[in-house]
Order: C-alpha cells, then sequence, then structure tokens
C-alpha cells in the first residue's frame, strides 16, 4: 500500500508487487491507476482505512505524507494503522524531511514565525525528527531503523548540492545518518 500523490512504483515493481494507492484527494487513486503506478486505488486519509484488512500488507510506504499529517494531527493512530496493516515480517517504509537537517530548522522557524506559506507556499510542511519517528515507529510496536536518504536538498544551488554529494556516503552511519536532509525509516512488524 502506497499512500500520497507518488504510491511507490519505482520501489514496488510490477509484477512483483501489487500496490493500492490510496490518496485523500478522489481524484489521484484513479490516476495513478491509469498512469501505470499502482494496480488499484483507494480514497482515504492515512490512519483512517479501517476498510482494509488487518495484516493484508507486506509493506506500507508513506512517500512524504506523515510531514504533512503531522501538521493536522498525532502521527500515532497512523503509525499504528500501517502496524495493524502489515503482516508479520511486513514492514513500513517511510521517506520524510529531517527537521535535524539545516533546510529543516530553517522550515521549522519559518512555521514557527507564520511565515511558512510566503516562504514555501503551504504551512503543512512540519519536518520530522529522528528521534521522533523511531519513537512514534516503537509505541505502534514496530522495529524501527533510521537512514539518511540524501544531505542535499533538490533546492539548493547546483554547485552547493555538488559539494555536499560526498556526504552521501554517510547515509547508513550511526550519528550522521540523523544530519541528512531526508529520511528513511524502515520499520518492521515481528
Amino acid at each position: 500500500m502506497g499512500a500520497g500523490w507518488h504510491p511507490g512504483r519505482h520501489l514496488f515493481a510490477a509484477p512483483a508487487w501489487n500496490l493500492l494507492a490510496v490518496d485523500a484527494d478522489p481524484a489521484r487513486p484513479d490516476a495513478a491507476v491509469e498512469r501505470g503506478v499502482a494496480d488499484a486505488g483507494l480514497v482515504g486519509r492515512a490512519g483512517r482505512l479501517d476498510a482494509l484488512p488487518d495484516a493484508g500488507f507486506d509493506a506500507v510506504l508513506y512517500r512524504l505524507v506523515l510531514h504533512h499529517v503531522a501538521y493536522a494531527e498525532p502521527l500515532a493512530p497512523v503509525l499504528a494503522e500501517a502496524a495493524r496493516l502489515l503482516r508479520p515480517g511486513g514492514v513500513l517504509v517511510a521517506i520524510e524531511p529531517n527537521l535535524w537537517h539545516p533546510v529543516g530548522l530553517g522550515l521549522a522557524l519559518a512555521n514557527r514565525l507564520g511565515l511558512a506559506v510566503r516562504i514555501h507556499g503551504t504551512p503543512d510542511d512540519v519536518p520530522l525528527s529522528p528521534r521522533r519517528l523511531g519513537a512514534e515507529a516503537r509505541r505502534a510496536g514496530l522495529r524501527p531503523e533510521l537512514h539518511a536518504v540524501t544531505y542535499a536538498w533538490r533546492r539548493l544551488p547546483p554547485r552547493l548540492q555538488g559539494a555536499l554529494h560526498p556526504l552521501e556516503r554517510f547515509g547508513s552511519r550511526p550519528g550522521a545518518r540523523a544530519l541528512g536532509h531526508t529520511l528513511l525509516l524502515v520499520a518492521g512488524r515481528s
């Protein structure tokens, strides 16, 4: 199951994976199926997918979803739902912006000062800390593992992105992984 506009076909390739796209926007699940990036679609919201079966999925993907959820409501019900949906041995995969990265800190400051819409166009981007992601996953009964996907940010000038590129090799090393721009949470269910 993939939630959000990019349900994750590039991560869970067909035909090995049957992908269900979930989005609150009624047009997006069908559009994902039409574009061939999902096998089926469902209109719904993370944390409110009661119609889906318990232990019915090998993987639940939240790709740039949780930092929007965190703006409006607690993350606990969303992660508890992911744990409910996962089969034993299944995995939650979440990709989120990191609060501890300088860009994440700047975004959080813009949000706090009420400048978010003026600076980046939306008030609902809430970067998440590695500590919070791990703690929320553990509370849901999952075994979290955190990695940094990138240290640069796609909106940085190309020269600065190039200068930061050598840091990418530190993505999974303890200490360094908590400082990446984009975090990867892989949380398994026993």
